[in-house]
């Protein structure tokens, strides 16, 4: 028997993220719109789900990924509560052939399936209005048999570990895309979000975009700034990713020429290095723990600049997390390359992802 699979991914990393799941053997492209990608397998077996496509956080390019069980369609004359109505039939009808149990603890994950990429006129992702308007029927709907994990009411609570998400996608504006997924310690942050999208807004006093995609990083990445650690923010101009680490109360060293914005100055905590990265001894920079970077520069520059720091004897980095930029799509081919250069550094932890708050780029952490 076939069965599908979804993924969901940044407008425009559709093609970047087909040629990673086209590695795996036994599935072919179904379906697409920008943002939203199904996938046929005649494998119809759940290990081979799980290990193989739900645990999206093997893919550079997928924020969300799980089991795809049908469409529910939406007439005009219908209102929320009968499309519900519908969802929950069809995921009772497809119990016996997903991998989630009506008697396991279900989580009800709804979000819009949105064309516009990060931080392009002012859009910032996050559950529509809409999509929470479905959140509130489905949960008021719920099934006699169906059983809820813990808190499952409130759309903006995280899954936890042993929770079966029901996954309800509205891809067009008629369509409801139904999926499931399963959560555990090896999901990965952004399987526990509706949409993979971490609930993050961005604070009045930040200075620029740089402090959301950084305080996601910090939580996808599972490196640990801690209070009196001290860091290195390289290309820190004007200031909003050493912002994400400040708040966290860290010490930072901002190396970049350029004009870093008042409020990050007046921080205690903040030192401003107004040199060029080729200007300075490295040296001088042997306290610092953990190195970010968000520079505006070619993949082989920002890799250049890291190998530097990290190939100095006198310094003890622990971990590193930083953007490489991609300026065409050509150039996400090279992502496994500088991946295994980043290993050859030495770090024992390196992945690499396209976060929500990313644009053209992708976020790096070792540790």
């Amino acid at each position: 028997m076939s069965s599908f699979i979804y993924l969901t991914c940044q407008p425009g990393s559709e093609q970047t993220l087909k040629n990673e799941v086209s590695a795996i053997n036994g599935l072919r492209f179904a379906f697409s719109k920008p943002g939203f990608i199904t996938f046929k397998t005649d494998e119809d077996n759940i290990a081979y789900r799980r290990n193989a496509v739900i645990r999206c956080r093997d893919f550079v390019f997928a924020q969300t990924a799980g089991h795809s069980f049908g469409v529910v369609k939406v007439e005009q004359t219908e209102n929320n509560g009968d499309i519900a109505d519908k969802i929950w039939s069809r995921f009772l009808e497809s119990e016996k052939t997903t991998d989630v149990s009506i008697y396991a603890p279900i989580r009800i994950h709804c979000w819009e399936r949105c064309g516009i990429v990060a931080g392009e006129n002012g859009y910032e992702p996050s559950i529509s209005r809409n999509a929470l308007a479905m959140h509130k029927q489905l949960v008021s709907k719920v099934p006699l048999n169906v059983k809820m994990a813990t808190g499952a009411k409130d759309p903006f609570l995280p899954a936890q570990n042993g929770d079966n998400v029901l996954d309800c996608v509205a891809v067009t504006s008629n369509e409801w895309w139904l999926g499931t997924h399963y959560v555990d310690e090896s999901s990965g942050e952004h399987s526990r979000w509706a949409g993979g999208v971490v609930p993050l807004q961005l604070p009045a006093d930040a200075v620029s975009r740089a402090w959301l995609k950084f305080e996601e990083a910090i939580r996808w990445s599972g490196i640990e700034i801690n209070n009196g650690d001290t860091c290195l923010d390289i290309g820190a101009a004007p200031g909003g990713a050493s912002q994400a680490l400040l708040a966290r109360g860290a010490s930072v060293i901002g190396l970049d020429p350029g004009v870093i914005a008042p409020q990050v100055l007046q921080n205690p905590n903040f030192t401003h290095s107004r040199f060029r990265t080729n200007q300075v001894k490295k040296k001088t920079f042997k306290n610092i723990r953990w190195i970010i970077s968000d520079m505006n520069v070619a993949p082989n520059y920002t890799l250049e600049t890291l190998e530097d720091f990290i190939n100095n004897p006198e310094l003890k980095i622990s971990g590193l997390l930083f953007t490489l930029k991609l300026f065409n799509k050509e150039m996400a081919d090279s992502i496994p390359s500088h991946l295994k250069r980043i290993r050859n550094w030495g770090f024992k932890q390196v992945k690499a992802k396209q976060l929500i708050f990313n644009r053209q780029e992708i976020m790096v952490a070792c540790k």
